[in-house]
């Protein structure tokens, strides 16, 4: 219902050109960074997808299509240029991609250089080029695939949580999985693993091996073709879950240092996992060469923001199906 309504009213603003009005009044000077994660359509993936981690094809092309007309596209370069500088934004828009994923290549690349348009991908460096995948699509994996359980009394809290909300029938699984990944999110790395080996063990099922996120082959041809890369760390860890300065600024340093090596390129941009951050990890972000970061503040860039903990807006499926909802979402924040 909430989507319907929201829906309703972001037809009657774009259409009776309020929307256009205020684009032109809010955005004259301020740049949208926009942030997508995968690019597909869930029910051709054989790995789970989460709720709020997509925008299928055709949506995408239809917002390629919509900001072309509206905003002036701009690189990674003149961005940071823009802000360094303390120069103005001619209502910009910066397109990132966070993680890495396969579909990046396969279904946004195409699209992104029909139409001419610069992006940025934070790159998850220990997961490019493996199989290997993140563990909230581990745990859904599992999760969705149990038929019956050995639970045996000694199984974590942590883990009975888990199974007592994803039995809840009252909720949807949309729900029920987000409520999970939440929680997981909370609880640091240790736990999130365990949780894994748990539920591998209690549901005796195999995690495959198909590869998810990008080869570095597959990195260095975008890179070829207006494409920039950025670090999203090593393993993706919440960087406030860590205690130890020392691995915060090992996940810094040597993604930093794995992209410069595979591509030859300098990399300038760092996107802290979930957005998480805190001023020691600032402190860590400038001390390990990085011109910028961003955090977790949703909303539109101006050249006076924090450059290290910069504004984007997230963009999922759910939220911008439609131009009117698309268009919305960048400017009120709240679609």
């Amino acid at each position: 219902m909430r989507i319907i309504i929201k829906n309703i009213i972001a037809h009657i603003l774009y259409y009776t050109g309020i929307v256009y009005l205020l684009e032109r009044i809010l955005l004259k000077n301020c740049c949208v960074v926009l942030v997508y994660h995968r690019i597909t359509s869930p029910e051709k993936e054989d790995v789970p997808v989460q709720d709020g981690m997509y925008v299928r094809p055709e949506v995408f092309e239809k917002h390629l299509r919509y900001l072309k007309r509206r905003y002036e596209f701009i690189s990674q370069d003149k961005l940071l240029s823009i802000l360094n500088n303390s120069g103005s934004f001619n209502k910009a828009c910066h397109i990132t991609f966070d993680d890495g994923w396969h579909d990046n290549y396969t279904n946004a690349f195409p699209l992104l250089r029909k139409y001419h348009v610069p992006a940025t991908i934070f790159l998850v460096t220990d997961f490019i080029g493996t199989s290997e995948w993140f563990w909230p699509e581990k745990v859904l994996y599992l999760l969705r695939n149990i038929s019956v359980l050995d639970i045996k009394n000694d199984i974590s809290n942590e883990l009975k949580y888990i199974l007592k909300i994803y039995g809840h029938k009252e909720f949807t699984r949309e729900k029920r999985e987000q409520s999970i990944i939440l929680f997981l999110k909370g609880q640091g790395p240790q736990i999130q693993e365990k949780v894994v080996h748990d539920l591998e063990e209690i549901s005796n099922i195999e995690i495959p091996k198909n590869r998810q996120l990008l080869t570095w082959d597959e990195v260095r041809d975008m890179s070829k073709n207006y494409i920039s890369f950025g670090s999203h760390g090593r393993t993706h860890v919440i960087l406030t879950s860590l205690e130890d300065m020392n691995e915060i600024r090992h996940e810094l340093i040597e993604s930093k240092s794995t992209i410069e090596a595979q591509t030859g390129d300098t990399v300038k941009c760092f996107c802290y996992p979930n957005g998480n951050n805190s001023p020691d990890i600032i402190d860590i972000a400038k001390e390990c060469g990085y011109s910028c970061a961003f955090g977790n503040i949703n909303g539109k860039l101006g050249y006076r923001d924090i450059l290290y903990n910069l504004k984007r807006i997230r963009i999922h499926n759910d939220i911008s199906y439609n131009i009117p909802m698309f268009a919305c979402r960048i400017l009120f924040n709240i679609f």
